[in-house]
């Protein structure tokens, strides 16, 4: 029951919930068909089988729920950045929220932030606050901050593979987060690390990448009736 009930708290999001979920079903089903067998060896393990599927639910039902994230649509995100050089952008964004604020998703609108020109690359900032996002995050952080940068190249290589490079926080990155409410917030970042899509990630190299993320959250769209 403890574990189903943490696996459902900890793995909050229904399309990752439900493998707990399929997982115990997989369990009934077979300790039923075990504990229908007259062997006094194996009817035991169906028993076993049957007692931790029953409890597993049970634990799902009774343990603890994440909050409820309301969805915004009329967000914004501006990244000052100092470093290699500086640049100040601005972009639309969604945001995810819970109602006291601790549970914070900014992402990315769909064309990014602003461009100088038609050869400036694209960037994608995300930024995300609260131990909800840790899960399925290999870099996540004892802070539960985490900030990425998508910089995709606006101008295809010779080669024709795609350009894009991901910029995003570590444990070793700098993250000072500042005043932030349900209403918007900034941090600022340094010390990122490198991803590229195409290649392994042991090697990745530390981002030069340094300066300011800053973000409004609009109105909340799906709010609970009073």
């Amino acid at each position: 029951m403890a574990v189903a009930a943490y696996l459902d708290w900890y793995m909050w999001h229904p399309m990752s919930a439900i493998v707990t979920t399929l997982g115990l079903i997989v369990l009934l089903i077979a300790g039923g068909l075990t504990a229908l067998v007259r062997s006094p060896r194996i009817r035991p393990i169906g028993l076993i089988l049957l007692a931790v599927a029953i409890g597993g639910f049970v634990g799902q039902a009774v343990g603890p729920s994440r909050p409820v994230t309301h969805r915004t649509d009329t967000g914004s995100t501006r990244l000052v950045l100092t470093g290699p050089v500086a640049s100040d952008a601005a972009g639309d964004a969604t945001c995810g929220l819970v109602d006291d604020g601790s549970q914070i998703l900014v992402d990315p609108g769909e064309f990014g932030l602003a461009r100088a020109s038609e050869d400036a690359d694209f960037h994608y900032v995300s930024v995300a606050i609260g131990d909800m996002w840790d899960f399925g995050d290999p870099l996540a952080r004892p802070d539960h901050i985490s900030v990425t940068i998508r910089v995709i190249k606006a101008i295809v290589p010779e080669d024709g593979k795609p350009g894009e490079t991901i910029h995003t926080t570590d444990r070793a990155s700098t993250v000072t987060l500042g005043p932030t409410t349900l209403g918007g917030g900034s941090l600022t970042f340094a010390n990122m690390v490198v991803e590229d899509p195409f290649a392994p990630f042991p090697n990745a190299p530390r981002s030069d990448f340094a300066g300011t993320i800053s973000w409004t959250c609009g109105p909340i769209v799906n709010a609970p009736a009073a």
